[in-house]
């Protein structure tokens, strides 16, 4: 009876393992349900778009409703668009327009404010074109063959989003930027300009020493479509500046004369402009640029641009505005609404940005995406400081040494650089995050991008670094964002020494946030203190007690920052929560992992009890006073109880049977016996074998939960396990449960089981081409009592999560768990000599044989997936 117990435990185990996969594996489609789309009534295309464009240029909206599929073959259905989905995958898109006879002899441009993250069109059933990069925007000059003019024409794109670990901007490994959205999640239309129009403007802008006067040059781009047959004496190009009323010209430029012989050309005009006022956040004065090409005095087509005037620069180390020092009180911020996505139209935007100036903000760090149009517009309008950053993210050296991905990099910056630069809120370019800017192949690409920079503004550059604080080098960019939200606000105080900051005399901003990380599912309570820390607070509910945590933290760590010279701003991580790119293990315990729970607003809009904290500190008032103090530290009953009952049944089973302790006793001192009885096939009790395994998977399993559950608010641990774990559905579990540790040990024995499993496997393959015919049972046995050696760090168990959660244990609690594991490995290569009867040099041409497979595959699996090995040099460094 007994053995049939012990066969039908090993039938079960494998069987729910395969179950568990299955159930991860298992998907309803029903992707459409999870589409993200615009509102209705923020489908029309804002006046500004166009009041830029002027009357000379037709407009026919495509916001609205599309058909889409997943699959060829698939039925199609109606989504509106803008809209964005929330998987990986290719999606077709398509809808119809129609085009009357003003269309004839104009120039026809598609034009997308954001599609993400490859798009290949088609008009017509032709190929038109595509893009690569999502968040930037494009356009497209549709031939005229392409076209049917006064019928119906038809639009497909297909859109995918995948992102690639080697060739994709972003990189597929993009930890702390937000989710990969799908879709056409920005506006498109469709734009009819005459044959001779203007294509592109850029302004740059250049004062005098005492700025009571600006130079400002503009380069024209210019399409012209007829070519030769037009004078070239007859085509001018003027400027002319405008108060913000439209009333009142206040400067004007000299009639250049244009050469029109060429298709496709540039013109560079310069013209001064004195007595203006300068723009600042506080008071956000803008003006109109008109460009204006005429031919006999007739406009044949005019772009309207707002622009404004400050000078915005790096003066003895310290940021200045129009001549007088600034400090950045900014906010970092995600392009992510509730039930939106980043589908939001102006509207919404505007919302958004007015929230940040009540709260006291002059600057915005969008952070790793340029944002839509739409935000640039309104900060000029409102008066808020812009950070734009490339989405480049913890990127090896390899990466830029490779042209393609160089090419795709520089190519996206200049679409960043040619849509953005003439808006007088964006003062200053990220150019990524964790780069190794000491390799030459990294400051190479960092110079061109500054090059590029100077050549069409004066504004400035940065590089923000999280985990690479002391790899800043000063000639990369003009000054640093260092991200803090890792750190507690007592690790912040001598920040700027670290990072070199004053040795290199380069201004730095902090960004520091504090992250909800208590689960808002519970209803209980916690046990804090007062301000003081002398009385305690019992029954506070949970939701209000984080929150009064977040804002006491923010309140220490901004304390600690303003304290420091060497810091010229802070930006607070986050305005609002967002969707994260991966599940993170530090908002494990709530509902949606993905969520990033740093904001001043939840993802719905709603403040929290920080927002007052950070609007009384940005306005220099009295904070509001924080009840709640000091949490009780969390230290889980699990371990130690699960330790002590795994104690007690090994001493009581092995107390109790006396061929047991000879069994375990033999392991250790006569392993070569040992293992020749295996190979002779005499049988160690099945019970015995089943006793061990479970102890031993238990050991190993309370160390790695032990593990898991101190490193879970790391995030560079985090994000090491991005490149492991490949799929998100495994991520997202493995984040909720290392918080459960009871559960996670559970797991963990399962997958212990079934890592012995196929070791049993593979030592019977080996058997096989051997020419041997050891039962599968004896493997088994083999497999189990070789991992014996763990049985030593039973004292250690109940203990070890307290050992590890020690700062200056930490480093040796770890380096036994690595002892014991090349202790079993050397067990294993010394059983293997003996079963397969071999010396010790064949012995070892089968191990590495054996090592190279397995390890070689598992390799190309990870180097394929998650570009592995250009990653591990830079957490080796971390490490």
């Amino acid at each position: 009876m007994r053995g049939v117990s012990f066969k039908l435990l090993w039938i079960t185990i494998p069987a729910i393992c395969c179950f568990m996969i299955l159930g991860g594996v298992l998907q309803a489609d029903g992707w459409a349900n999870s589409y993200f789309q615009r509102p209705r009534e923020e489908l029309e295309l804002t006046e500004s778009i166009r009041k830029q464009y002027g009357e000379s240029r037709t407009i026919i909206n495509l916001n609205g409703a599309w058909q889409t599929r997943r699959e060829e073959g698939d039925s199609w259905t109606q989504v509106i668009v803008p809209g964005s989905y929330d998987f990986e995958g290719i999606v077709e898109f398509r809808r119809t327009f129609h085009l009357d006879s003003t269309f004839v002899g104009r120039a026809v441009y598609l034009v997308a404010y954001g599609i993400n993250n490859r798009c290949t069109i088609f008009i017509n059933d032709e190929f038109l074109g595509g893009h690569l990069g999502g968040h930037t925007s494009f356009s497209l000059e549709i031939e005229r063959d392409k076209l049917k003019i006064g019928g119906r024409n038809e639009i497909r794109i297909l859109v995918d989003n995948t992102l690639l670990p080697r060739n994709s901007l972003p990189l597929k490994h993009r930890s702390g930027l937000g989710y990969n959205y799908g879709g056409i999640f920005r506006d498109i239309f469709i734009m009819a300009a005459p044959p001779v129009h203007l294509v592109d403007l850029q302004v740059m802008r250049i004062f005098e020493a005492q700025l009571d006067r600006c130079q400002l040059k503009v380069n024209a781009s210019i399409r012209n479509k007829q070519g030769a047959a037009q004078p070239e004496d007859k085509l001018n190009l003027h400027y002319e500046i405008w108060d913000s009323t439209g009333q009142v010209q206040i400067a004007k430029s000299d009639n250049v004369p244009l050469s029109s012989n060429r298709e496709s050309f540039q013109q560079e005009v310069h013209f001064g402009i004195s007595s203006v006022t300068l723009w600042t956040p506080e008071n956000p004065v803008l003006y109109e640029l008109r460009a204006c090409l005429t031919q006999d005095d007739r406009i044949v087509d005019q772009n309207n641009l707002n622009i404004g005037f400050h000078n915005f620069e790096i003066s003895e180390n310290r940021f200045e505005l129009n001549g007088h020092p600034y400090e950045i009180k900014g906010l970092d911020w995600y392009e992510d609404f509730a039930n939106l996505g980043p589908t939001a139209g102006r509207k919404t935007i505007e919302k958004e940005i007015l929230r940040m100036k009540e709260l006291g903000a002059n600057c915005l760090r969008v952070v790793g995406t340029p944002p839509h149009p739409f935000l640039l517009d309104i900060c000029d309008k409102l008066g808020l400081l812009v950070f734009e950053e490339m989405p480049l993210i913890l990127v090896p050296e390899s990466r830029f040494q490779d042209p393609k991905f160089a090419e795709l990099a520089s190519n996206y910056f200049e679409e960043m650089l040619q849509r953005d630069a003439r808006h007088a809120s964006l003062v200053a370019w990220g150019l990524g995050r964790d780069l190794e800017t000491q390799k030459p192949e990294t400051r190479r690409f960092l110079r061109s991008i500054r090059t590029k920079v100077a050549k069409q503004t004066n504004q400035l550059t940065y590089l923000v670094a999280r985990n690479f604080v002391d790899r800043l080098t000063q000639t990369s960019t003009d000054f640093h964002v260092l991200e803090m939200h890792h750190m507690k606000p007592e690790e912040i105080s001598g920040l700027g020494e670290l990072a070199g900051v004053n040795r290199e005399g380069l201004p730095s901003v902090i960004s520091y946030g504090a992250p909800l990380i208590v689960n808002d599912g519970e209803n209980s309570s916690l046990n804090l203190m007062d301000e003081g820390g002398s009385k305690s607070l019992l029954n506070i509910p949970r939701s209000i007690a984080i929150e009064e945590l977040q804002a006491h933290t923010l309140q220490m760590a901004l304390k600690s920052i303003r304290s420091q010279r060497s810091t010229d701003g802070v930006l607070i991580h986050a305005f609002s929560d967002w969707r994260g790119a991966r599940p993170k293990i530090l908002f494990g315990q709530h509902r949606n992992p993905y969520l990033n729970r740093y904001g001043l607003m939840n993802v719905g809009r709603e403040k929290r009890r920080a927002f007052e904290l950070v609007q009384a500190v940005f306005a220099n008032k009295k904070a509001p006073q924080i009840t709640v103090r000091i949490a009780d530290s969390q230290n889980p009953v699990v371990y130690p109880i699960y330790g002590i009952a795994l104690i007690l049944f090994f001493l009581y089973n092995f107390n109790r049977s006396r061929r047991l302790r000879g069994n375990l006793r033999r392991i250790f001192k006569f392993p070569h016996g040992f293992y020749t009885e295996i190979r002779e096939n005499r049988k160690i009790p099945l019970g015995h074998t089943v006793f061990l395994s479970f102890v031993v998977s238990s050991v190993i399993a309370v160390v790695i939960s032990s593990l898991m559950f101190k490193f879970r608010e790391n995030l560079v641990f985090d994000e090491f396990l991005n490149l492991i774990l490949v799929s998100d559905n495994l991520k997202l579990q493995l984040s909720k449960i290392i918080w459960e540790p009871l559960l996670f040990i559970l797991s963990c024995v399962i997958v212990l089981y079934l890592f012995f499993i196929l070791l049993v496997v593979l030592l019977r393959a080996t058997s096989f081409m051997l020419g041997q015919r050891l039962p599968v049972s004896q493997f088994m046995t083999l497999t189990f009592w070789v991992a014996a050696n763990f049985v030593w760090l039973l004292p250690v168990v109940p203990i070890y999560y307290r050992i590890i959660d020690r700062p200056d244990w930490t480093v040796p609690a770890i380096w036994l768990l690595i002892l014991f594991v090349t202790w079993s490995a050397v067990r294993l290569f010394r059983s293997i000599k003996v079963i397969f009867v071999l010396n010790i040099f064949k012995t070892m041409f089968l191990v590495a044989i054996l090592l190279v497979i397995i390890l070689g595959g598992i390799g190309w699996y990870y180097d394929s997936r998650s570009a592995l090995f250009d990653y591990l040099p830079m957490y080796w460094t971390l490490l």
